[in-house]
């Protein structure tokens, strides 16, 4: 599930779904000073039940609309991080602009609508142009949609196009917004070679969670994985998500390591020879952005 304070705690999309957002505080109660607390929903507060969450802090808001042609929308930023969480309304169709917070263009843009049960829609700039977009919640290859008006995004604004999915009459959507930031986070694509001597992705950090999706060809799930759940090299735990699955190690494996991870499997999921990957990782230890002690 994901819950932000932009649309509000209680109300929560599914990412493995194209439900619209649901108003239920059983499932998230309050976003707290110190962290957040959970309802009574057995999935997400089961008695001795294990849980992951991951939590991105954007605590500045601004108006999209200042920078953007949108007229009706409210965003949290936290530009040093590189991450901004964006409302918007659909404006019947209309192509528009929307401003993200950011301090230089969007890598990853997932936008979702709040109101009526469509795909999410996945802007990168690894992918072949703007034209391009993939679906959290499917495994599909990157497909011609008309989310972004065939448009990256700048510094300032990110671009709407005509699809439903993004702008269908004055359906609200959310719209979550990242780009890499040196020694923190970092976004970006490989090859796969297909060997149990896997590809090594450098990202300059020890990852802490990472985000994976092939995309030139469909068929593959996305791969989520983090450094909390208990697993250790070539059997870190994974999710999907594109489906509902418990964490599980399979034959996906990769090693992580102190300056980016490396592939141990020869799995079409993360490692197919010559097929490429989109990523988004973030640091066990980030140095820049962290609090002095």
């Amino acid at each position: 599930m994901a819950v932000d304070a932009v649309h509000g705690a209680n109300e929560y999309l599914t990412p493995n779904t194209t439900a619209a957002a649901v108003d239920d505080s059983t499932f998230v109660a309050s976003f707290d000073s110190d962290g957040f607390t959970v309802g009574t929903d057995d999935r997400v507060n089961a008695s001795a039940e294990q849980y992951a969450s991951w939590n991105w802090l954007a605590s500045t808001t601004f108006d999209p609309a200042t920078a953007g042609t949108v007229t009706t929308g409210s965003g949290r930023s936290n530009a040093t991080a590189g991450f901004s969480i964006v409302k918007y309304t659909s404006e019947n169709n209309a192509v528009m602009t929307v401003g993200h917070g950011l301090s230089q263009a969007p890598e990853l843009i997932i936008v979702k609508s709040l109101d009526v049960n469509y795909n999410w829609a996945v802007y990168s700039s690894a992918l072949t142009s703007a034209d391009y977009s993939l679906q959290l919640n499917n495994n599909i290859a990157e497909t011609s949609y008309d989310y972004w008006d065939n448009t990256n995004p700048t510094a300032s604004v990110f671009t709407i196009g005509t699809d439903n999915g993004v702008n269908d009459g004055t359906d609200e959507n959310i719209a979550y917004c990242f780009h890499s930031v040196e020694g923190y986070s970092k976004i970006g694509s490989y090859t796969g070679n297909g060997n149990a001597d896997g590809t090594f992705v450098y990202t300059g950090f020890r990852p802490a969670w990472i985000l994976s999706k092939e995309f030139n060809e469909g068929g593959d799930s996305w791969f989520i994985r983090d450094d909390k759940r208990q697993g250790y090299n070539e059997a870190n735990y994974y999710f999907n998500s594109n489906n509902n699955i418990i964490s599980t190690t399979g034959d996906n494996e990769i090693d992580i390591l102190s300056n980016g991870w490396k592939m141990r499997s020869s799995n079409s999921g993360t490692n197919q020879s010559a097929s490429t990957y989109l990523y988004l990782a973030f640091s066990h230890s980030p140095f820049k952005t962290s609090n002095a002690r």
